[in-house]
């Protein structure tokens, strides 16, 4: 492999006139096919199986794939977005917006629902550091002028609205509405805060000034396969993870799903049914209805709650 790199960047520095034991050689021209890795092979596989409805060559296939610094070179499903994970703590992929694209780190963030990234006029020590957007060098971009503002729990960013075209993952939607930040806290400065912006995935009924959510808008334009988006998220600094918009991956998971109800269309809220610890057979979630839990002593809450 090194023996034949090492050819073709010679034959790359070469006059065209250039001979192998003869002069006035011809130029040739020589097709080459990329060569994804076996992680790639297994996703294409297990699509294209499922595309037949042929279960048996489904179950066949491996029950996962690893994330490895390997994975750089996968040709990434539609609705695939690779993801980084920064110290355990939160992880990012990469979006492009506007035409042509400028190309932006975010944070994908199920407990909020507006898309923001860094503005060319914010003058920010956190926008200095981050790449900016410049929408005057956008063909798509369309003003919308509206002024914004977002709390979060660690911090506050400020801006005004504007709509363009954002990719990800392969799926293209138009005239999406986000924020320009103009300014940031300095929460979002390096080297905390890796990712340039945000991409909220939470309901539009959580959106600042009511901006439809990136994830809403695929699902309106039908841009997607089904209304789902799912996680599978790696362990350790610089290791990989992903993101699959409109669908899930059978690789991470095992067994069946088990789905549970929204009961508040905001925040993905669910109900609780109760915690238990170790083998016990007491619900603490019904002991904490009668006390408060922090107000007991250990021993008392594990004798209640263990054989």
């Amino acid at each position: 492999m090194v023996q034949l790199t090492a050819l073709l960047l010679l034959l790359l520095a070469t006059p065209a006139n250039f001979a192998f034991g003869q002069q006035n050689c011809k130029r040739i021209s020589i097709p080459l096919q990329r060569s994804y890795n076996r992680n790639n092979n297994i996703l294409v596989a297990r699509r294209k199986a499922r595309e037949s409805k042929d279960s048996k060559k489904l179950m066949m296939l491996p029950a996962d794939v690893d994330f490895d610094e390997e994975s750089h070179d996968v040709e990434p499903d539609f609705g695939q977005v690779r993801l980084t994970d920064a110290t355990d703590t939160y992880y990012y992929g990469v979006i492009s917006v506007g035409t042509p694209a400028q190309n932006f780190t975010v944070t994908f963030d199920t407990g909020s629902a507006n898309m923001w990234i860094p503005g060319v006029r914010c003058q920010s020590k956190a926008c200095l550091q981050h790449n900016r957007y410049d929408h005057d060098l956008s063909a798509t971009y369309k003003p919308m002028n509206m002024p914004f503002a977002i709390q979060y729990g660690t911090g506050e960013v400020r801006g005004f609205t504007s709509q363009d075209t954002v990719k990800v993952g392969g799926v293209t939607i138009k005239d999406q509405p986000f924020a320009e930040t103009t300014s940031e806290d300095e929460v979002f400065e390096l080297p905390d805060t890796e990712f340039d912006g945000l991409f909220g995935l939470a309901f539009k009924s959580l959106s600042s000034g009511g901006l439809v959510p990136p994830m809403v808008k695929m699902i309106e334009e039908n841009l997607v396969d089904e209304p789902v988006f799912a996680f599978a998220l790696s362990q350790g600094h610089r290791s990989f993870g992903e993101l699959l918009l409109g669908g899930y991956n059978e690789l991470h998971y095992k067994g069946e799903l088990k789905w549970m109800r929204v009961t508040r269309a905001k925040y993905w809220q669910v109900t609780m049914e109760g915690i238990w610890y170790g083998d016990g057979k007491l619900n603490l979630l019904s002991l904490s209805k009668d006390h408060d839990l922090g107000t007991l002593p250990l021993d008392i809450v594990l004798t209640n709650t263990t054989d």
